[in-house]
């Protein structure tokens, strides 16, 4: 199994002799706690996404905050270039009162003099231009300030996007962990042998059953190297030699199954130093209907059996 668990169930026929189709339920894992992991992944993935809107919402909150501070300097700078019109006006102003107090040539105190040459209009023109300016340069700065507070909320919208990922990636590891609690047989299968049951408790590494796949066997045949030459092999969508199988203490003499060859091995019995080669027997239980071949006996897995492989014919050859 890919998770650990207790067996709560199992299929009726995963028993040693039993059948299973492909797909079909061997064993049902307790599920709880693989569906308490995935809703707690799922309350976290909502908590990221949560996360990640608020980012994204904060960085159009500092955008907004950065026009509306360049707006504002945009003001500040149309309100001076009217103040230094305004300061010229009053420079000229002052210049004309300073002509027609010098063409007078009365002597006024100092209070009265400074009033006469507008000096307080002169001055508070002054100011406020040093008062926009002021308001220019604080926008400015704002307008770095913000800026920068934009840089670090996409940088948090870029990280509130991974931790999405990640929980996302945590979610779809707990769906499989959950999947994974229903053991299904991996292909149409005989059962060899059970080895857990009802209340057992399994993990990654524990062996729960030995299967053996029904659509085909495979029969290593041994063959003398002089031989070989006349096993003919697949090629070119031809199929290799024809083979009869017989295992008569089980079947009985008569009886036989066929076969083809599909592949040469590529190395010699050690012991023996004859070739080998691979013989390939669809439907070795006989489940499947074959009106020609009724009476077709099942083989049995490390069985010896007595294969005959049809030589490929001589060539040029008159009896």
């Amino acid at each position: 199994p890919r998770v650990a668990g207790t067996v709560i169930d199992r299929a009726a026929g995963f028993v040693p002799g039993g059948f299973l189709a492909a797909g079909e339920t061997l064993l049902q894992l307790d599920p709880t706690d693989y569906e308490t992991a995935l809703r707690a992944r799922e309350g976290e993935l909502e908590q990221a996404k949560a996360q990640h809107d608020e980012a994204k919402a904060e960085v159009q909150r500092i955008e907004a905050e950065v026009e509306e501070v360049r707006a504002a300097k945009q003001q500040a700078r149309a309100e001076l270039e009217q103040a230094n019109a305004d300061l010229q006006v009053e420079e000229g102003r002052r210049n004309i009162a300073r002509r027609d107090y010098e063409l007078l040539g009365e002597r006024l105190d100092d209070q009265q003099r400074r009033l006469a040459l507008r000096e307080p209009q002169l001055a508070a023109s002054r100011a406020k231009i040093a008062a926009v300016q002021t308001r220019i340069a604080a926008a400015e700065a704002r307008i770095v300030a913000t800026q920068a507070r934009v840089i670090a909320a996409k940088a948090a919208v870029v990280a509130s996007k991974a931790r999405v990922a990640v929980a996302q990636a945590a979610i779809d590891q707990a769906q499989h962990d959950l999947d994974r609690t229903t053991i299904t047989s991996p292909f149409p299968a005989h059962v060899l042998r059970r080895m857990a049951d009802l209340g057992s408790e399994v993990s990654t590494t524990t062996e729960i059953a030995h299967l053996v796949c029904v659509a085909e066997y495979w029969i290593i045949a041994s063959v003398p190297v002089s031989k070989l030459r006349w096993v003919r092999l697949p090629a070119d969508g031809e199929a290799g030699s024809q083979v009869f199988i017989h295992h008569e203490a089980a079947w009985g003499e008569g009886r036989r199954r066929e076969g083809r060859v599909k592949s040469l091995i590529g190395t010699l019995d050690r012991t023996t130093r004859l070739g080998r080669v691979l013989v390939s027997v669809k439907d070795p239980l006989a489940r499947e209907p074959d009106p020609e071949h009724a009476d077709r006996p099942p083989l049995i897995v490390g069985s010896l059996v007595q294969v005959r492989i049809q030589a490929n014919p001589l060539e040029d050859v008159i009896r």
